[in-house]
């Protein structure tokens, strides 16, 4: 009886050991796809708002000709209190997530082979509709404009609303980005629509709080603010742009329930986020970028 009983307890400390490593082996591997999933993140929002505001040869100071669609550097941010559908900046309630909408000229240029008022003749044929937003840059000038009709193989592009007169033949063509980043429609991860017809798409699973705050540098400090207040005359003065994503493990991973805290990057009684009664593990990863095209 006595052996029986001590190799029941033998047993139950056996399995008891067992289900530790298995908690903790699941916890370890739960928490290395976290960081994974935050480094994959970051490295790809940074890849694009690094190019905010680029425009080909032109210094980030041109700013767009008027008349122009959009007007470079101000409009390289979304407008604040706009719809995401629409391109906007949008400061989430209290610790809420928030929307970031930027626009850049793509790194690849279309060669134009005659300029003329309202039209340009381009060296290849390509298709484009009148949603799509182009750039028109010799270095010197820059012209944003839409199509004001679709073309399918086309090698004459018009349009309406813009003067290309004085723009140097050699001049360079480039399709404008707009790419809207915010957390998905389904509450868990973190999703980029570049206004082409795709809809949203997942870039990171998982992801549960997404900030955003805007750097403006004043005699060599920064000051930070958030969508709130980011006037027309600020999204020009952007130079730096902090961001915090809140990452969780896709299901319950830890032993019990958390308490843990996160700072994120938001402004007062909104920079840390309360801590969610589950067994699921969450890191927050934050990084503040430099713009290339506002130094």
């Amino acid at each position: 009886m006595v052996t029986i009983l001590l190799s029941s307890l033998l047993l139950l400390g056996v399995l008891q050991l067992f289900n530790d490593a298995s908690s903790s082996d699941r916890a370890n591997s739960a928490l290395s796809r976290l960081q994974e999933s935050g480094r994959i993140a970051l490295d790809v929002i940074k890849r694009d708002i690094r190019r905010t505001g680029y425009q080909g040869c032109a210094s980030s100071s041109i700013a767009s000709r008027t008349g122009s669609s959009l007007i470079f550097p101000r409009d390289a941010f979304g407008t604040r209190n706009e719809t995401a559908v629409n391109g906007g900046v949008i400061e989430g309630v209290g610790t809420g997530s928030d929307t970031l909408t930027i626009r850049y000229a793509s790194p690849t240029p279309i060669t134009v082979s005659a300029i003329g008022g309202t039209s340009l003749t381009l060296a290849s044929p390509m298709s484009f509709s009148t949603d799509q937003t182009f750039l028109l840059t010799d270095c010197l000038n820059v012209v944003i404009f839409k199509p004001n009709a679709a073309g399918e193989n086309a090698t004459t592009l018009t349009t309406a609303n813009s003067n290309f007169s004085g723009v140097m033949l050699g001049a360079r063509l480039y399709r404008v980005v707009q790419s809207t980043y915010a957390i998905c429609a389904s509450g868990r991860g973190l999703c980029r629509n570049n206004h082409d017809g795709a809809g949203a798409q997942e870039l990171i699973a998982d992801a549960e709080n997404f900030q955003v705050l805007y750097g403006i540098r004043n005699g060599g400090q920064t000051r930070w603010i958030t969508a709130t207040d980011l006037s027309s005359t600020l999204r020009e003065q952007v130079s730096q742009v902090k961001l915090s994503l809140v990452i969780s493990s896709p299901d319950n991973a830890s032993s019990g329930a958390s308490s843990q805290q996160f700072a994120i990057a938001n402004l007062g009684d909104n920079s840390t986020l309360a801590a969610v009664n589950d067994q699921r593990i969450r890191r927050a990863f934050t990084t503040a970028i430099e713009l290339r095209n506002r130094q």
